[in-house]
């Protein structure tokens, strides 16, 4: 089972999906394209929960993926 994580201003969320199910790899898929779309920024984390690298497009076999807004300084 694999996870992706999306952290937010209002909490954050998780949503595990199984790499085998197309229908949850799909699922999983369209909410990482349309939160890249919208500014987020995309890791993957290997299976100690350590960063492994930024993402520019979904991995399925990642173990665990991050999603974060982009950070602004002021």
């Amino acid at each position: 089972m694999s996870l992706l994580r999306i952290l937010g201003k209002d909490g954050d969320r998780e949503i595990p999906w199984d790499p085998a199910d197309p229908q949850q790899l799909d699922d999983v898929q369209c909410r990482f394209e349309t939160l890249l779309r919208q500014g987020y920024q995309a890791y993957s984390l290997d299976a100690n929960g350590r960063t492994g690298e930024h993402l520019r497009q979904f991995t399925p076999e990642a173990d665990e993926i991050v999603l974060a807004p982009r950070f602004r300084g002021g």
